[in-house]
Parts: C-alpha cells; structure tokens; sequence
C-alpha cells in the first residue's frame, strides 16, 4: 500500500509599496520649528514617517497628513522626508523630500559705536544663537536704503545732521534671503551748530577829577 503524502500550501502574503505622498508643503516656520502638511498617496497608508536627512536620531511615525517638527536649530538648511507606510509589517514607499531653512534668531548686543556725527552713525552687533550668513540694515520709514553686510558692524553715511533714526539689523540665511525678526536702535546724528557773530560794544569813558 502506498504512503499518503499530505500535501501543505504555504502561502506567501505579500503587500506592495505605497506610493508617494502628494504636495508635500511646508506650513508655518519659526527659529526652532517646521510646519509640514501632505496628500495621502494614490492607493493605500495607513502611516506616515518624518526623517530628517543626516539626523538619524529623528524618526516620527504619525497618521495624520500634517505634522509641525521642533526643537531645531535656528538659521539651520534641513532635508526633510516623508514616506507613506502600509501594513503591520511597515512596509514603506519611496519619501518625498522638502529643502527648507528655520528662520535665524534675532542679533544679540546691537549697539552705536563711538563715532556719531553730523551725516553718520556707526553699529556693531554680535551673532545670534544659530546659524547667520548675513546682515540686513534698514531705516525705519526710509524703504529706499537697504544694506547687506556679512561682518558684525557697519556705518551708515548720508543722513541728515540733527536727525532721529531707528535702525534695524536682521539676520538672514539661505539663497532665498530668509530673514528672522529684527533688532532696533534709535539714535540721533549731531547737529550742526551756528557760528555767531559777537556783538561789538563801543564803551565812551569820560575822566573827571574829583573835587576834594
């Protein structure tokens, strides 16, 4: 009699990989923070995961399509991934990537130097925490005068003698200019002071003898 052979199925359960999320965008930004918003992807997710390129430390997994990253670091050029996920097994698809500065902290110290004169005021300042690659100095109510520096000081010339101003100097990073919130200082330049002419005074004196 011949042997039975039972004969079993394995069966293979396999999943495929989700597609990219969609317009990928960021939301609002600030010194320390990312906002970031999604389209869920053609097909199926049940999840998405956050990476940050070159943090491996950071991996957040979440299910809505908008999450705000935090604790950054100021003027700092992040790559930010986003990856849609299926399955008990995280099977993951192919990220969608966003290139995005943080905004630069505000200049610490701004100050005047000791040279203010008639037609000039010079300002120094020291960098802010975080990262900064310029300088921009604005006047206040003047949209015509704006200045790019890469050092910590500059003079500003051409004012007007005896005049108020408020200067503002804000930090900016990246190609694309990103500026932080400003610091400002008000200063008068000096006057100019009228030469008088003295007055001339003729004294007549009349000598008497007195009577003893």
């Amino acid at each position: 009699m011949s042997p039975i052979h039972k004969l079993r199925n394995d069966l293979l359960i396999a999943g495929t990989e989700p597609d990219l999320v969609k317009n990928l965008m960021t939301g609002i930004i600030t010194t320390t923070s990312i906002s970031l918003s999604w389209e869920k992807p053609d097909g199926n997710a049940s999840s998405y995961e956050i990476q940050i390129l070159g943090d491996p430390t950071f991996n957040k997994t979440v299910t809505t399509t908008s999450y705000t990253i935090e604790g950054l670091t100021p003027g700092n050029y992040y790559t930010l991934l986003v990856s849609a996920v299926v399955g008990e097994n995280n099977v993951t698809g192919n990220s969608s990537a966003i290139f995005v500065y943080t905004k630069p902290e505000v200049v610490k110290n701004l100050m005047t130097g000791v040279i203010i004169t008639t037609t000039s005021i010079s300002v120094s300042w020291e960098k802010p925490d975080g990262n900064a690659s310029s300088y921009e100095i604005q006047i206040l109510g003047e949209p015509t005068f704006n200045k790019t520096v890469t050092s910590t000081s500059d003079t500003i010339g051409g004012l007007t003698p005896g005049n108020y101003y408020t200067l503002l100097v804000t930090a900016v990073v990246g190609e694309n200019n990103v500026t932080g919130s400003s610091s400002e200082i008000s200063v008068y330049t000096m006057g100019t002071k009228s030469i008088q002419t003295p007055l001339n005074f003729s004294f007549f004196v009349s000598l008497q003898p007195f009577a003893l």
